[in-house]
Parts: structure tokens; C-alpha cells; sequence
């Protein structure tokens, strides 16, 4: 009778599951990303430019190592990537250079 009890037991056991928790979307970005909206809060300039690149069919290189560090807050249209660049790097002297439709150069002046 045992041995019958751990064999059912046995055929109910699961196998362990992890289960990640993500982080809860803040509702501004969820409603920026409906709206093809990018929402920036206090990122360095090289992650909005790697967010921006997803959304423009060539490359984005950023050539100053110092811009890119630099921190911004603001929205910026995914519809038009490289026009959005030149808002998130023209405040702080910097400038994008389109060299073809697909090769953008982001830098200082």
C-alpha cells in the first residue's frame, strides 16, 4: 500500500518552474510605445541612441565618447529616428551627420 501511495505521488510532482518577475511598465512608456513615442527619464544619451537605432533600418555609430555619457529626459518621435537624434544631442553640442540613408553618424561639433 505504500509503495502505491509513492507512486502516485510520484506521477503528481512537477517539475520545478522558475518563474522571473519583470518590472512593472511605468504608464507613461506604455503609453509612448501606443503612440511610437520613445519616453527617456534620465538615460544616458548612448541608450536612447541603441533604443533609437531599433527603429531606423541602417546604422547608428556614436563617435564621442563624452556626449554619450551625458543624461537626458524627454519624448522623442520613433517615427523619425534620426530627426529625433538631433533632439536628444543638439543640447548638448552635439550633432548627427547622415552620411547615406543608412549609415548616421551622432557626435560632438
Amino acid at each position: 500500500m505504500a509503495r502505491a501511495k509513492s507512486r502516485r505521488a510520484r506521477g503528481r510532482r512537477r517539475p520545478h518552474v522558475r518563474q522571473r518577475t519583470a518590472a512593472p511598465a511605468r504608464a507613461g512608456d506604455v503609453a509612448g510605445w501606443r503612440e511610437r513615442r520613445l519616453v527617456a527619464d534620465n538615460e544616458t544619451i548612448a541608450d536612447v541612441v541603441a533604443r533609437l537605432a531599433d527603429h531606423h533600418r541602417g546604422l547608428i555609430l556614436t563617435l564621442d565618447g563624452t556626449l554619450a555619457e551625458q543624461r537626458v529626459t524627454g519624448i522623442y518621435d520613433l517615427s523619425r529616428p534620426v530627426e529625433a537624434l538631433g533632439a536628444v544631442v543638439r543640447p548638448y553640442g552635439g550633432s548627427v551627420h547622415r552620411i547615406t540613408p543608412y549609415l548616421v553618424f551622432v557626435g560632438g561639433r
